[in-house]
């Protein structure tokens, strides 16, 4: 059960690594170059065959200039893997939350409306873009 989960993910991340890379026409050479193999085994990559390890990931994230999360959006976890997590974890699964991009956002905007000021409001706008991405 992890092997196959562990695959499914390679593949997905693979995918969004092949994604990415179309989007910003950039070469196999070029992300072959930021994570320092070669272009046939950034292919293995993108096809989900060889699984890119923390430090490849986290160099490809800042090479391409996404955060390291970008990889792992909207990978969704199989009931029985969460069930594999509940049991070595000791933990009931009923406690867990998994926020949706929707619920953040809408947390976000609940959050936004109860900022009683007008400058508190400029004050979270001048921080949201001081730590924003610039893509």
């Amino acid at each position: 059960m992890y092997k196959q989960t562990a695959q499914s993910l390679d593949a997905y991340i693979g995918k969004r690594l092949r994604a990415l890379r179309v989007e910003r026409k950039a070469s196999l050479e070029m992300v072959a170059e930021i994570i320092e193999v070669s272009q046939q085994q950034v292919s293995r990559y993108e096809l989900g065959h060889n699984r890119l390890s923390a430090a490849q990931l986290y160099r490809l994230a800042r090479g391409l200039n996404v955060p390291l999360s970008w990889f792992f959006q909207g990978f969704e976890e199989k009931a029985d893997e969460l069930g594999r997590l509940e049991v070595a974890l000791k933990e009931d699964r009923g406690t867990w939350h998994v926020e949706t991009a929707a619920e953040t956002e809408q947390a976000l905007m609940d959050a936004w409306h109860a900022l009683p000021t007008d400058l508190q409001r400029q004050r979270v706008l001048a921080l949201l873009e001081a730590i924003s991405f610039k893509v």
